[in-house]
């Protein structure tokens, strides 16, 4: 997949997060039950972040403009360690990983 589609698709999942859907937030209240640190105020918070910051399509095109992203990589499997105990605390790793083309490989926290 080439990078504006990458980017586009990016985009899209800001869209989504957002909207705060009954099944986001179904998510999100279970997030809490799972681990005392993911508070709703907390992911919500980040989720916010994440789609203003990370996912506006402006932003991540205005973010790719210093690298050179070739459309058809050889893609790599990139491991990443998630910390428990910030909600999303990763996300900016699964990004990059994303945005350069190769997969994450996620080793979540045990909570």
């Amino acid at each position: 997949m080439d990078i504006q589609k990458r980017l586009k698709s990016l985009a899209q999942l800001g869209k989504f997060i957002g909207l705060q859907t009954d099944e986001l937030m179904n998510k999100v209240h279970y997030a809490g039950l799972k681990n005392q640190w993911f508070t709703e105020e907390h992911v919500l918070g980040a989720l916010d972040a994440i789609a203003k910051h990370y996912l506006d399509e402006q932003l991540l095109q205005e973010w790719v403009k210093s690298y050179d992203f070739k459309d058809h990589v050889q893609a790599k499997r990139v491991g990443i360690i998630a910390a428990g105990n910030i909600p999303l605390v990763s996300f900016h790793d699964i990004l990059c990983v994303l945005v350069s083309g190769h997969h994450a490989v996620i080793k979540l926290s045990d909570k």
